[in-house]
């Protein structure tokens, strides 16, 4: 049996995973182990190869209903592959962090004045909006009931 499923197309084997018949995906799983790892190693550091290879498929096991047949399955496999190394990054960039500790002195000093020429200039336009609101509500009251309308 395992024989057969492997020669079939991929299309054959998608349709009986879509069908019910999840262990027709391990043939998909086994026909492009290496495609993906290949890619994977191109993207990701060594050790998250694996790791990142495995979430590739488990991406491309939940989206295989949406595979439309319309073009080659191998290119759709390599598109989610690119995602998943990407989504590595963006993860892995998301939660890096840096302890203030960690920055040197001048560093520190220099993140300090950002912060605080950033809160100046928040104060400075709310003062300006302030102002120009009192200004607004000096033009109104001189007015009469009928030019404000």
């Amino acid at each position: 049996m395992q024989n057969e499923t492997f020669k079939l197309s991929d299309v054959e084997i998608i349709r009986q995973v879509i069908d019910g018949n999840v262990n027709a995906f391990e043939s998909l799983l086994k026909r492009y182990k290496e495609f993906v790892l290949r890619i994977v190693k191109k993207h990701v550091p060594y050790n998250e190869v694996e790791d990142v290879a495995q979430n590739v498929f488990i991406r491309v096991f939940e989206a295989l209903a949406t595979f439309k047949g319309k073009g080659e399955f191998k290119q759709w496999l390599s598109t989610i592959t690119l995602r998943t190394c990407y989504n590595y990054w963006k993860k892995a960039y998301r939660s890096r962090e840096i302890s203030m500790i960690s920055l040197t002195e001048r560093h520190r000093d220099w993140i300090e004045d950002v912060i605080s020429e950033r809160s100046d200039l928040e104060l400075h336009d709310k003062g300006l909006q302030k102002e120009a609101g009192e200004v607004l509500d000096w033009a109104l009251a001189n007015l009469s009931a009928e030019d404000r309308r």
